[in-house]
């Protein structure tokens, strides 16, 4: 039989490894979810506010962590650098957030160990991001959108969203690159800790409508600077020979209209006719492509132009 001094030293053991937080997801049932923390994190952003609950019992050192964090302001000027509606939104790593982490907030940055338990990775779910080495956790999280199953017993659920949902799907449907990463800052502009007793007297500010901008027009490449500017367009040397042309021979027939004899007025005039036609017909034959009726027109004036010539070589 057990003596009483060692069983009471038994019973302080357990209750000190429960005071550190070791006992995890053994103590829940699959799909049971884990106590909730008495503080709630409050993520402030320009589509709107997020409320996260934490989960203390299941992973005691990254709440411990990420409390102290937020608590310290390291999250405030941070933003979500990838926002993939069908996976998740996931926070940048503060180390590079804008203004820069003060030395004592630098301080507050280190590992977290990996604290794997059997709740699920589903929507609203805030997972502990890492690196390529087990445990190299620190401050960046992501939060999932949708159901990944895949990521379980792989990465740290350290709590939930609580309020906000609809804020989420508006921080994922902003304009972004294939790689995810939004066109726009996705500012988080602080994350503040509320004691689950006073966010009754928290103010929320809800979603965004996102609008989707249409699409603009492709603006034209600025030159680089100190290189030669383009020169204005200038008009093709085909129209300026086909004006050059019709306005000698008007030149000619104003000239030789007392000297000339009809029918060499006649012929001049067709000339200037013709020059004019296949000037025009040069500009307007690249616009006809998807113009049917300009084709039809330019196809008939063609004719026409033909049956005069045609009517001036006849002799009479």
């Amino acid at each position: 039989m057990i003596s009483r001094p060692l069983a009471a030293a038994a019973a302080a053991l357990v209750l000190a490894h429960a005071a550190r937080g070791l006992p995890a997801a053994s103590a829940l049932a699959e799909g049971e979810e884990p106590r909730w923390a008495e503080e709630r994190l409050v993520l402030r952003t320009d589509f709107g506010d997020i409320v996260v609950a934490l989960y203390p019992e299941i992973a005691p050192k990254t709440v411990e962590q990420v409390l102290a964090l937020a608590r310290a302001g390291v999250y405030d000027g941070t933003r979500f650098h990838k926002a993939d509606p069908r996976f998740l939104l996931q926070v940048a790593n503060p180390r590079d957030r804008r203004p820069l982490l003060t030395d004592a907030q630098l301080a507050l940055l280190r590992p977290i160990p990996d604290e794997f338990s059997a709740t699920r990775h589903r929507r609203g779910v805030l997972s502990m991001s890492h690196g390529r080495e087990p445990g190299s956790g620190e401050a960046s999280f992501s939060i999932l959108l949708v159901p990944a199953p895949h990521l379980d017993g792989k990465y740290t659920v350290f709590g939930r969203v609580v309020a906000g949902d609809r804020v989420l799907d508006s921080l994922a449907a902003v304009p972004k690159d294939a790689e995810s990463r939004p066109f726009e800052r996705l500012a988080i502009r602080a994350i503040e800790v509320v004691a689950q007793k006073d966010m009754g007297t928290v103010t929320l500010k809800p979603a965004k409508r996102v609008v989707r901008p249409a699409a603009p027009p492709p603006a034209k490449a600025e030159p680089a600077e100190g290189a030669a500017k383009p020169s204005p367009e200038k008009p093709s040397p085909w129209i300026a020979g086909f004006l050059g042309v019709a306005g000698a021979l008007g030149v000619a027939v104003f000239l030789g209209a007392g000297r000339l004899s009809a029918r060499t007025l006649a012929s001049l005039g067709l000339l200037i006719v013709l020059v004019g036609f296949l000037g025009a017909f040069t500009v307007l034959v690249p616009a006809a492509a998807g113009r049917p009726w300009l084709g039809v027109v330019l196809f008939a004036s063609a004719i026409g132009i033909f049956k005069l010539m045609n009517r001036m070589e006849t002799p009479r």
